[in-house]
């Protein structure tokens, strides 16, 4: 607003002014931790609340949000008030201004994200939300500013738009004051170009004040003249000379120390709307100039229903998880019995997800969800909760092998009363010891299902060898970002706790490290039936080597770790195990032994599949299927073993191996390998071993392979290279083989026509085929009849090895470590494509948005959560395949990476 005073009115407003910045009473900053996007690192921030903020409960405070410069992001919190208004609270001001006789008071916060790129704008969003659900802040008096890279990142929010109707980061801000930032840049969805997109900002009621030093360049003027242009009186520029006008005097805008030298300022006053007055004064007068938005009201969903049979042991979960709220965020949710047999207790009635106890009684029982947002907007769901008597008809019928494709629950078979079970926190994390629950050896320990978007960490797991403890997924599939373990050994970790293939599905972010990681301390413990994507590693287990002798080798040795039928796609390693270094205060790293790694499959990982090092007896890597890899298996240093019966498809190098002593690679096959498919390094050993290594690859199949396909030279014994298949390679030859001084070559057949395999001898690993299981479970018979004993379930995508065809319907296979038999039709041959529709050449192109408004979600289905929307005509970038055929993995212009059906995508020419 403009404003025109005489000057005696003006010095007294001056002096108004000047006595209200001056306060110097004291003030604190408290340090918090900042959520946002599920799988995404926290922000570190500064708070300053009101003098009187836990006096008026009900008050809601005008509040100033500062983004850092690029100097003051990472994870050094002390950074994060270097400069900017919660770096002059900490000299002294109380966030109190007085203007025209009035005192406003500000909830103060400096945000630190991790890095200078803040992430798309939604993430930003979401770092918001945690506040405007933490702290009582007036939706319609929050003050962006930043310096340099901050008051790009508020011009960035304050002018977004991501579709053609939603406006809500335009109407969020009042205010932004933009101190030296560099012009927001273009992105897709709807946000017109720059300059335009500042039109549409002052047109919703944005104000903007834009301060350039002399020598900083910034084109501020082009936002303040656009703004103008579209609303006079919305925006106001500034050039300043501070300290010889370069990139640099923050402390003289906001307050505060210089840094260089720790002199205090007060801040600058300019001569802003007809007035002498601070930034801060300038901010206390604004708020939303136009009318707001409608504001749209959140969805509730209670959940499905859920039917029970008496007597009820445990307490039943209902979930609000899946409440959206289209224009914002929730704020508020209220749970509230609506009918029932007999009152029923909810355990945390204000929760994103509560207990029920008190079921004591046949019949229905309706509960509802009431979800409020921020403006106060509401809208309720409910849920039905059956319960029922038994009788004969719904008493469980003891265990039934049933038909051989059958899908069936394979719980583990312990006490009712030795289970315990686990659920999800309101905060959508769980964090457990399980030493301080009572859970004897052979016990379980449920999870819930849900979606742990905070992930879970579990540790104090201490069963036997005899008796581990099986922790188990029940009532449905458990979603995570992540799952670590700690502090624990004699444990398995098993998805089977229902009739989907992989009970635990972790779907990490960009920022996770690994998928499930097990801290060094750990030993002895299985882990199988996982789904594991868009992670660093799918899971890792780096052993930490210590400068405290008693933490390494030989005093601490990490035996018996089994990793079967896990799924792993879309990272840049699959399975990581291992010491990476070796320092010098450190001969000896923790060994591992007897570490056995079958039957998984790995896609998509760009770097390596699987790589095991310091592994010292009874390594063993088979059956295994890795597509599409830098490299499919690495056996490395400190590591004896096999490497047996894997498909590699599709990667830059096969198996390379650079343990000591003699190494099988056998059985195995190398299909589109462009690099050396098998490489036999002698590696840089520790002391306690002699350099010595001998390979012998033997029994292989080679496809489409880059020369030389076997590469033994540095290898120290001699090695042997025998028996293997060469077929539609470049050089049908003996030159495909290199080998170290005094190793043989022999017998290997090189087929031009076609990759009949070699016909196995006694003496080497039986096989014939493998396969792939293609239903959920899948019966291993002791004969090649449906009425023989079942030996073992067989999970969706377990690698069988197909010894010989019985009849026209049965095989006889091995797998898991068993001899059986199987029903062929529920097999399929590797590389059939049978879960994908487009091949891999799609990963990496650019495809278009065939609807107005597609969404987003973290996992490929309906149910997952939604992490952006994309509009028609809106271009998208094919980051990876996804375990469901009709579904893809996108990556959005903003960076926002998940599913959504191919249906609705048409490839750009």
């Amino acid at each position: 607003m403009q404003r025109f005073l005489s000057r005696p009115f003006f010095l007294l407003i001056f002096f108004t002014l000047v006595v209200g910045v001056c306060s110097s009473a004291f003030a604190s900053n408290t340090l918090i931790s900042v959520s946002g996007v599920k799988g995404l690192p926290n922000w570190n921030a500064y708070v300053h609340l009101p003098s009187d903020y836990s006096q008026h409960p009900d008050v809601y405070y005008p509040t100033i949000l500062f983004f850092p410069g690029t100097g003051e992001v990472g994870t050094d919190p002390s950074k994060a008030i270097r400069f900017g208004p919660n770096a002059y609270i900490a000299d002294g001001w109380n966030g109190e201004v007085t203007v025209d006789g009035q005192t406003t008071k500000f909830i103060v916060i400096s945000l630190q994200p991790p890095s200078a790129f803040y992430g798309n704008m939604s993430d930003v969003k979401s770092r918001i939300a945690d506040l405007v659900n933490k702290y009582r802040i007036d939706p319609n008096r929050v003050h962006f500013t930043g310096l340099s890279n901050g008051g790009w990142m508020s011009n960035m929010f304050a002018t977004y738009k991501p579709s053609a109707t939603d406006y809500s980061f335009i109407d969020f801000p009042a205010s932004v004051v933009n101190i030296a930032g560099i012009v927001p840049a273009d992105v897709f969805g709807a946000t017109p170009p720059y300059p335009q997109r500042f039109t549409a900002y002052a047109q919703h009621g944005g104000k903007e004040l834009g301060f350039e030093q002399t020598q900083d360049f910034r084109d501020i003027q082009t936002i303040i003249r656009t703004m103008n242009a579209a609303v006079q009186g919305s925006a106001s520029y500034f050039s300043s000379t501070f300290d010889g006008g370069g990139h640099t005097a923050w402390w003289r805008f906001y307050g505060g120390k210089n840094y260089p030298l720790a002199s205090s300022y007060q801040p600058e006053t300019f001569f802003i709307d007809g007035i002498q007055q601070t930034i801060y004064q300038w901010m206390a007068q604004q708020t939303r100039g136009a009318a707001p938005s409608i504001n749209i009201p959140p969805i509730a969903n209670a959940g499905q229903d859920i039917v029970i049979n008496l007597p009820i042991s445990s307490a039943i979960l209902l979930s609000g998880q899946k409440s959206i709220d289209t224009d914002g965020t929730i704020a508020r949710y209220a749970w509230a019995q609506v009918s029932g047999p007999n009152t029923a207790n909810i355990i945390s009635p204000s929760a994103v997800s509560t207990e029920i106890t008190g079921l004591a009684q046949a019949g229905t029982y309706v509960f509802a969800l009431t979800v409020s947002d921020e403006g106060g907007a509401a809208g309720t769901d409910v849920v039905t909760v059956t319960v029922q008597a038994l009788t004969p008809s719904n008493i469980p019928t003891p265990f039934d092998s049933g038909p051989d494709n059958e899908v069936v629950a394979v719980l583990p078979e312990v006490p009712r009363e030795s289970s315990v079970t686990l659920s999800m926190t309101s905060e959508g994390k769980l964090e457990e010891d399980l030493s301080t629950l009572t859970i004897p050896p052979g016990g379980a320990v449920c999870i819930r299902a849900g979606d742990y978007y905070r992930g879970i960490t579990l540790s104090g797991i201490h069963g036997t060898a005899e008796k581990p403890i099986t922790i188990i997924n029940c009532e449905g599939v458990v979603k995570a970002s992540a799952l670590f373990v700690t502090n624990s050994n004699n444990f398995v970790i098993s998805g089977s706790g229902g009739s989907d293939q992989y009970g635990f599905i972790l779907y990490g972010g960009t920022a996770i490290d690994s998928g499930i990681e097990i801290a060094d301390t750990t030993t002895d413990y299985t882990i199988e039936r996982v789904d594991i994507a868009h992670a660093k590693s799918g899971i890792a287990l780096i052993p930490r080597i210590s400068q405290n002798p008693t933490e390494n080798y030989p005093l601490r040795t990490i035996t018996n770790v089994t990793i079967k039928n896990v799924r792993i796609s879309d990272v840049a390693n699959g399975i990581l195990i291992g010491a990476t270094d070796r320092p010098s205060y450190a001969p000896y790293p923790a060994r591992m032994n007897n570490v056995k790694i079958f039957s998984n499959f790995i896609t998509r990982a760009q770097s390596t599949g699987i790589s095991l090092s310091y592994a010292r007896d009874g390594a063993e890597v088979y059956n295994n299927v890795v597509i599409t890899a830098g490299t499919g298996i690495i056996l490395g240093e400190n590591t004896n073993g096999n490497v047996y019966n894997n498909i590699i498809d599709t990667a830059k190098q096969g198996v390379i191996i650079r343990g000591y002593g003699v190494l099988n690679v056998t059985g195995n096959t190398f299909k589109n390998i462009s690099g050396n498919s098998v490489t036999a390094v002698l590696a840089t050993v520790s002391p306690e071993i002699l350099p010595t290594l001998q390979a012998r690859v033997f029994d292989n199949t080679f496809q489409k392979v880059g020369s030389p396909a076997v590469n033994t030279q540095n290898t120290i014994l001699a090695s042997t290279v025998t028996t293997n298949l060469f077929c539609n390679v470049p050089h049908l030859n003996d030159s495909l083989i290199i080998v170290s001084q005094s190793s043989s070559i022999a017998d290997n057949q090189f087929d031009t026509d076609g990759c009949a395999r070699i016909v196995p001898t006694p003496e080497n690993l039986p096989f014939t085929d493998r396969a792939i299981v293609a239903v959920p479970l899948l019966n291993l018979r002791a004969a090649a009849s449906t009425t023989a004993a079942v030996i073992a379930k067989l999970p969706q995508e377990t690698i069988v090895i197909v010894n010989a065809q019985q009849n026209s319907e049965w095989a006889a296979v091995s797998a898991d470590g068993k001899n059986g038999y199987v029903n062929m039709a529920y097999l399929r041959k590797i590389g059939t494509t049978t879960d994908q529709t487009l091949s891999f050449d799609v990963v990496g192109k650019h495809f278009s948005v065939t609807v107005d408004n597609l969404n987003v979600r973290s996992t490929p289905s309906l149910d997952g959560r939604i992490v952006a929307s994309v509009s028609r005509g809106e271009i998208v970038e094919i980051y990876a395949h996804s375990p469901v055929s009709e579904w893809l993995q996108i990556r959005t212009t903003q960076g926002v990476v998940g599913y959504v059906s191919q249906q609705y995508l048409s490839e750009t020419q």
